[in-house]
């Protein structure tokens, strides 16, 4: 990252994505050299992780400015692995895919029970976090087997 942007990733994602969605509060882990992790280790308050998947369902817009381009957000939530643990769905570009009752949706998991889903159908966003450094499956067991259906059910 530095050596194309000369910027590390994390002043990369402030100045781009964080600083125009109005995220304030980052963190984010790093190795021993000091770089931080680009694929993991990045804390975010819900309202943060809530603003990204907006992000998300508005295809990459952000109050009329093109945060992300829509074709990468259709290219990182299409299914590129077979996926496997822990989710056991299928994986795009940091994004879980997966369907269920005939609706795609494609979610963020991270450690310790934070999940972001997105049912771009339903023009649904939901964000659950918990306090624990340890997994939650019963959070993603949440979402399907009480608010996917529920809100699948109004239509």
């Amino acid at each position: 990252m530095y050596k194309l942007t000369g910027l590390n990733v994390l002043d990369y994602a402030k100045t781009h994505l964080f600083h125009p969605l109005g995220i304030s509060k980052v963190k984010w882990s790093f190795d021993k050299q000091g770089h931080y992790h680009g694929g993991f280790g990045l804390d975010l308050a819900p309202e943060s992780i809530t603003r990204i998947g907006q992000l998300y369902l508005d295809k990459g817009n952000h109050k009329g400015t093109v945060l992300l381009p829509e074709s990468y957000i259709r290219e990182a939530t299409s299914i590129h692995s077979t996926g496997g643990f822990p989710e056991r769905d299928n994986y795009g570009y940091h994004w879980w895919v997966s369907s269920m009752n005939g609706f795609n949706f494609h979610y963020a998991a991270g450690l310790g029970g934070q999940y972001l889903f997105v049912v771009p159908t339903l023009d649904l966003l939901v964000t659950i976090t918990s306090n624990s450094r340890q997994p939650h499956i019963e959070n993603k067991a949440l979402f399907t087997g009480s608010i996917l259906p529920y809100y699948a059910s109004k239509l």
